[in-house]
């Protein structure tokens, strides 16, 4: 889907879509931005009680649906692609 036509489906003018993002790649760094964002909160929620099964229930998480969604794939192939592991 390109630009246009997802401000189409959305009914965003063009003009105003410019006037919050300089291009498409800001828009789409800030989209990753607030992505993490929320993404690293809600890791140090599950890590921050201290408990010994912390990291059970944050690979629980992790399993129960986070890593199916598009914007986890992308992480994942954007990490490999950067010489990283994700195993």
């Amino acid at each position: 889907m390109g630009l246009s036509e997802l401000l189409k489906s959305a009914a965003i003018p063009k003009g105003s879509f410019y006037y919050c993002f300089t291009s498409k790649e800001d828009f789409g760094g800030k989209l990753l931005g607030q992505y993490r964002s929320q993404y690293t909160e809600r890791l140090d929620e599950i890590q921050s009680d201290g408990t010994p099964d912390a990291r059970a229930r944050l690979m629980d998480c992790w399993f129960a649906g986070d890593a199916r969604k598009p914007q986890a794939r992308y992480g994942l192939l954007r990490k490999e692609s950067q010489g990283g592991s994700w195993a």
